[in-house]
């Protein structure tokens, strides 16, 4: 399933997911943004299948053209090495992976009043 947005004036340019006809579950998407590059998610699917939640998620970020502040990107008093080659190239990886979820229970009101 391909979505374009109707202005073009958006971050988003175009979206991508491959849903399962069987399984109404999205196993991998494709988001194309117009600053940040292209982020792809793999989900797989196992113990929690029925109640349409992943066991783990594999997102892969083009680490180059992500807008990340200075401050939080880089140490400014440190010494860069000259015998690293970082081309930027290549893409970041990040897997999330769930285990034990807990659904349908109820939170006491004073967890939602903490500080």
């Amino acid at each position: 399933m391909n979505i374009i947005p109707i202005k073009n004036d958006q971050e988003l340019i175009l979206g991508k997911f491959w849903i399962d006809v069987l399984n109404p579950l999205i196993y991998k998407s494709q988001i194309t943004t117009r600053n940040n590059g292209t982020l792809e998610t793999q989900n797989t699917y196992g113990n929690y299948l029925k109640f349409g939640l992943p066991d783990q998620i594999l997102i892969k970020v083009e680490v180059n053209k992500i807008k990340v502040p200075k401050m939080m990107a880089v140490d400014l008093n440190k010494k860069s090495s000259p015998d690293k080659a970082v081309d930027g190239k290549e893409p970041g990886w990040i897997q999330l992976t769930f285990s034990s979820y807990q659904m349908n229970t109820s939170f006491p009101d004073s967890e939602f009043n903490k500080d």
